[in-house]
């Protein structure tokens, strides 16, 4: 190398030893020490600098089976959640009130939906979960009021569900799908009057588990002679066939609700005769319960406090979408709830003014 390049590519580095104010070369310790020094003041000033906007959350909802309320009313839930805070994503999927605890703790979703008792006996890990449901906890309780509507809906004009397996009778029972809540319910209730799904197939009739768009299309076909339905308010193809199709609703017996009671935790109700333009009639009873958000225990804080957040802020627009949810109320959402309150709606409750206690959720045990 020419004498020229060598003096070239030393330059950097005599300019770098050469002090300007003291008009001297730095010593070798000094030059380390002002190099730490000048990259300690390099660190200390990108720390400093505003940080780049949060990246997007991507949020899974497990709702309920298509077409039916609680589908519709989870995509309110994330339609208020987006509305309120635009970083977070929402996909709505759908679900069953008895899978959605367990895909919960699969993480298969970060929030979802179940009946009180359904969530109660996850949480405790009865019949029909094989053990409890770790993972998971509540956020809001909606405190709605889901019926249990028994209907019958053919000209063989079914009565009572006792008569059916007294008589063993070929019924043709639409109970929805295999894992939602009405088909819970529907398979403790008959359990609880002696009978099952294989005796009924055994008499000759036939338990329907398909979606409610192809029930409601087989009862305009005659090819159900009883539904049952679990939720809250009226739902939209029970209001659609009621008006050219023959119904009437069945009651429960006492010792069946009795047995419900105790084992499940639901409540005996008398159903509004009011209902479905009067369709109803007096004196119909039957079970009722309420309906939970839950969620992933293991999501941040922060997000749980914002989805809180948002349910309670937009609970008019969820209520427009799902009118039987309009009992939404922060100031009682974080009551009686089946898992343990998840600490960043807590938060949201105490910093509201709603929850003074630190945590009103009871134990697992």
């Amino acid at each position: 190398m020419g004498v020229r390049k060598r003096i070239s590519a030393a330059a950097p580095f005599c300019q770098q030893l050469f002090s300007p104010s003291r008009g001297r070369f730095q010593t070798t310790k000094e030059f380390l020490m002002n190099h730490i020094l000048l990259k300690a003041a390099l660190a200390a000033a990108l720390f400093l600098l505003p940080s780049a906007s949060p990246a997007a959350e991507n949020v899974k909802i497990l709702s309920g089976p298509t077409s039916g309320v609680w589908y519709v009313g989870m995509g309110a839930v994330g339609k208020a959640i987006s509305a309120l805070y635009p970083d977070i994503r929402i996909n709505l999927l759908p679900g069953g009130g008895l899978s959605n605890p367990i895909r919960l703790q699969k993480g298969e979703g970060d929030i979802s939906i179940a009946t009180h008792s359904i969530a109660v006996s996850a949480a405790k890990g009865l019949v029909p979960f094989k053990g409890r449901v770790e993972g998971v906890s509540s956020f809001f309780n909606i405190m709605d009021v889901s019926r249990m509507h028994i209907v019958s809906c053919s000209d063989r004009n079914y009565t009572s569900l006792r008569e059916i397996g007294e008589k063993k009778l070929p019924v043709r029972l639409a109970v929805g799908p295999i894992g939602s809540g009405t088909e819970v319910w529907a398979r403790w209730m008959l359990d609880m009057y002696g009978y099952s799904y294989k005796d009924i197939a055994s008499w000759g009739g036939k338990v329907i588990t398909n979606n409610w768009d192809d029930v409601a299309n087989m009862i305009k076909d005659g090819q159900v002679d009883v539904i049952t339905w679990l939720g809250p308010g009226e739902v939209w193809f029970l209001v659609e066939l009621s008006k050219d199709v023959g119904m009437s609703w069945i009651s429960v017996d006492e010792d069946v609700l009795t047995k419900m009671e105790e084992r499940y935790g639901v409540k005996r109700h008398v159903i509004p005769a009011s209902m479905y333009e009067g369709r109803v009639g007096e004196g119909v009873i039957s079970i009722a319960d309420s309906a939970e958000l839950l969620v992933r225990s293991d999501l941040p804080d922060d997000l749980v406090y914002r989805i809180t957040k948002a349910v309670s802020e937009r609970k008019g627009d969820i209520a427009i979408a799902n009118a039987g949810w309009a009992t939404l109320d922060p100031a009682k959402g974080w009551q009686d709830l089946a898992f343990p309150l998840h600490p960043g709606a807590a938060r949201y409750f105490r910093e509201a003014g709603f929850m003074l206690q630190p945590s009103a959720a009871p134990s697992k045990e």
